[in-house]
């Protein structure tokens, strides 16, 4: 029967905010603190809070030349760290690459890893690829030199917030006015294997350079290489793509196309030792990466480990994870 009674509207929950505009600040605060938590996850250096001293002074009126010689000792102690946990592995002194592979660039679990490659390896498995002949790029699978733990952050895989370890340099050359030769000339001590990119032709040049390394990198240690890098040819129109230094970047594999080649150089020249590097970092290098922004410099400071978890504790999650290639995993018999 039809009244002209009304039910008594239900009490909601309050609103927490009283203004869309008290909402915007709150969501801006919020994105604000999770892009501070992201920088301390991806680079441990950030643990510390704000380099200054006793007085407070900021980064701008500090000694730059400290500052440089703290991160750089920071980062040399986390790379002797897990020179440590794989010197047991005799295999792996030699210069090589780490790998994880992609089936395309949504893909959250990836097909597998290669916790060691070394450059023959690594190169055999590129000229296999190159092989094939794929109609599009996106027919191809994608590798990282990152690997990624999925514990870091449960529930995702290729995220930068879980890669952990990387190994091997890998940069994406286009619009660029060097030569893979110039490149070989500017470095004449670094072993390179060279590749070309799906869409490289003699007029406009598009190619990866992939330098082996001697150790296992943390991810903010590739990263920050991979800007030293650029750097030095910073005179020159490189053409080397920033965007791909972060650590969450795919690179298509090599595919037969009209214009396709493969090279490898390595008389008289070594793998790249990334201690070598990362005494001579810059602190714009620093700056870049976010490792010098908003950390505290404590007077007792002293560089600690920047494992999230033991290398052996990582290693053995590959017993779950084969390699694509069959190969057992690092740490499994």
């Amino acid at each position: 029967m039809l009244t002209n009674y009304e039910m008594p509207k239900r009490q909601g929950r309050p609103d927490k905010y009283a203004t869309d505009e008290e909402r915007q600040a709150a969501k801006r605060e919020q994105d604000r603190l999770a892009a501070k938590r992201y920088r301390v996850r991806k680079n441990p250096l950030l643990a510390k809070g704000n380099i200054s001293d006793a007085s407070g002074s900021t980064v701008s009126s500090y000694n730059s030349a400290e500052i440089t010689a703290r991160l750089n000792a920071h980062a040399a102690k986390a790379l002797r760290d897990m020179a440590e946990e794989t010197k047991q592995y005799e295999h792996m002194v030699q210069g090589g690459f780490a790998a994880s592979y992609w089936q395309n660039k949504t893909d959250k679990s990836g097909l597998g890893y290669d916790l060691y490659l070394s450059t023959a390896q690594f190169l055999d498995k590129l000229r296999r690829r190159m092989d094939t002949n794929f109609p599009v790029k996106e027919s191809s699978i994608l590798f990282s030199p990152h690997l990624f733990a999925p514990d870091l952050n449960p529930g995702h895989g290729l995220t930068k917030q879980n890669s952990y370890v990387s190994r091997g340099i890998v940069l994406d050359i286009e619009k660029s006015d060097m030569s893979p030769e110039d490149y070989l000339r500017s470095f004449p001590e670094l072993e390179m294997v060279i590749y070309s990119s799906f869409s490289h032709t003699p007029e406009a040049p598009r190619y990866r350079i992939c330098m082996p390394t001697t150790h296992y990198m943390p991810p903010y240690v590739n990263e920050a290489i991979c800007h030293m890098i650029a750097r030095k040819l910073s005179d020159r129109r490189h053409g080397i793509d920033s965007q791909t230094f972060d650590c969450a970047s795919l690179f298509y594999l090599p595919s037969k196309t009209d214009h396709s080649f493969i090279e490898h150089h390595h008389e008289g020249r070594q793998p790249l030792n990334p201690f070598d590097w990362i005494e001579q970092c810059p602190l714009e290098v620093w700056q870049a990466i976010d490792a010098v922004e908003e950390i505290r410099q404590r007077p007792d400071y002293q560089p600690t480990s920047t494992h999230p978890a033991s290398w052996r504790t990582w290693s053995n999650a590959g017993v779950r994870h084969r390699s694509v290639t069959g190969a057992p995993s690092f740490g499994s018999s």
